[in-house]
C-alpha cells in the first residue's frame, strides 16, 4: 500500500527566479512527513512536484525506486487532499468519493464497497446522501480525505489541510488524521506552516527556507536540537543569546552567557573547536522567581510585558547586565504570585544548564 520517495537533486526555476534550490531527500514507506516553512519557501512547490502538478527544472523523483518524473499525475500512484476540499458541488457525499473509482472503471459491487470503507474509516457513514454545502467544515474535510485514500494510493499528499478550520476543530482532526495513517500504513507528505501540526502529527520533519532543506529530523531533535538560527526561531520561539567558552573540566564546560549568567553545560552539547556560538534557550526553559535582594542568582532581570494565557503567562524580561537584551520566559498564571511577575518587578532569572542547546553553526 506504501512507498519510498526519493528527491534527487529536485529544484524548480521560474525564469531567474528559483523556487526550489535541487533538494535530496528520502521519505521511508509508510512515513509520516511534513513539509514545514513559511508562506512562499517552496514547500508547496515540491509537493506539486511530487503530485505531478509541475515539473522539475532539475533532478529526478522516484517512486519505490521507479523513476517517475515524467509521468502525469493521473497515472502516479499518489492522490492529494487540497487546501480548499475542492469537492463536487452537484455529487453527494458518495458521489465525490466514488468519482475517482468511476474514472477508473471499477465495477459497481465493489465501487459501493470501497465507498462505504472509505466513508467508515472517517466516520462519516450515514452521511452519504448529503452534499457538500450541507456539511460543516470538518466534515467536508474528512469527505476530502475519504475520496484520495479510496483509490488506494503508495502515497498521500495533503496541502495546508486544515487551514479553514477553527482551532479546536483543527486538533480534532489532526488527531484523527494520525490514527488514520496509522490504520492504512500508507506513506503521507504533509505540508504546513503551522509548528504545531507538524510536530505534533509527523515522525520526521523536513524544515524549508528559500526553496531549501535546513534540517530534517524527528519532532524532538528538531525542536531540542535545531541545526540553524532560522530553525530555532521558526519551530516553537528560542531566545538566542551568544555563548561563549570561558573553562571546564570533567566532561563540563563553563559557558558564559549574554547578561553576565555562567553555567557548567555538559561538553557534548558544546560545538567541536569553537569559542563562541550562540545558546538556543526555549522560554519554558527559563525559571523566574521573585527577586528578593539578599541573593545571587544566576541573572537578574526587569519584565516589560506580560501576556495572560490562561494555565500560564508568557512574560518579556530585560537583562540587567544585557546591554538591552530581553528574554522571552513562561511563567505559570496564578492569581496568588501575579504582583511579583507584574510589568516592573524584578525577577531572578535561572536557565537548566544540562538543558541547553548550542549552535552548531555559531
Amino acid at each position: 500500500m506504501s512507498a519510498s520517495i526519493e528527491l534527487d537533486g529536485v529544484g524548480k526555476r521560474y525564469g531567474a527566479f528559483t523556487a526550489v534550490r535541487e533538494v535530496r531527500l528520502t521519505i521511508a514507506a509508510g512515513e509520516f512527513l511534513t513539509l514545514l516553512g513559511p508562506s512562499g519557501c517552496g514547500k508547496t512547490t515540491l509537493l506539486r512536484m511530487i503530485a505531478g502538478f509541475e515539473a522539475p527544472t532539475t533532478g529526478r523523483i522516484l517512486l519505490g525506486g521507479e523513476d517517475i518524473t515524467g509521468i502525469p499525475p493521473h497515472r502516479r500512484p499518489v492522490n492529494q487532499v487540497f487546501q480548499g476540499y475542492a469537492l463536487f458541488p452537484h455529487l453527494s457525499v458518495r458521489g465525490n468519493v466514488a468519482f475517482g473509482l468511476r474514472m477508473r472503471g471499477v465495477p459497481p459491487a465493489e465501487l459501493g464497497r470501497r465507498v462505504d470503507d472509505a466513508l467508515a474509516l472517517v466516520s462519516l457513514e450515514g452521511l452519504g446522501e448529503r452534499f457538500p454545502h450541507e456539511l460543516s467544515g470538518g466534515q467536508r474535510q474528512r469527505v476530502a480525505v475519504a475520496r484520495a485514500v479510496v483509490c488506494r494510493p503508495q502515497v498521500l499528499l495533503l496541502d495546508e489541510p486544515f487551514s479553514a478550520l477553527d482551532a479546536k476543530l483543527r486538533q480534532a482532526m489532526r488527531a484523527e488524521l494520525q490514527a488514520l495513517q496509522r490504520r492504512l500504513g500508507m506513506t503521507f507528505v504533509l505540508v504546513t506552516h503551522d509548528q504545531d501540526e507538524a510536530l505534533a502529527l509527523s515522525d520526521r520533519i523536513a524544515v524549508v527556507n528559500a526553496g531549501a532543506l535546513e534540517q530534517v529530523g524527528p519532532p524532538r531533535e528538531i525542536y531540542h536540537r535545531p541545526a540553524t538560527d532560522f530553525v530555532a526561531d521558526f519551530v516553537g520561539h528560542a531566545n538566542l543569546l551568544p555563548a561563549e567558552r570561558i573553562g571546564g573540566s570533567a566532561g563540563r564546560i563553563a559557558v558564559r552567557l549574554a547578561g553576565g549568567l555562567e553555567l557548567d553545560v555538559p561538553a557534548e552539547r558544546w560545538p567541536a573547536g569553537r569559542g563562541a556560538t550562540r545558546a538556543v534557550v526555549r522560554p519554558e526553559q527559563v525559571v523566574l522567581r521573585p527577586w528578593r535582594g539578599e541573593e545571587r542568582p544566576a541573572g537578574r532581570a526587569l519584565v516589560t510585558a506580560v501576556e495572560f494565557r490562561g494555565d500560564r503567562e508568557h512574560l518579556q524580561v530585560a537583562l540587567r547586565e544585557g546591554g538591552g537584551l530581553t528574554l522571552t520566559a513562561v511563567h505559570p498564571g496564578g492569581e496568588g504570585d501575579a504582583a511579583d511577575f507584574a510589568v516592573g518587578a524584578e525577577v531572578a532569572i535561572g536557565i537548566p544548564a544540562d538543558h541547553l542547546w548550542f549552535l552548531p553553526g555559531g
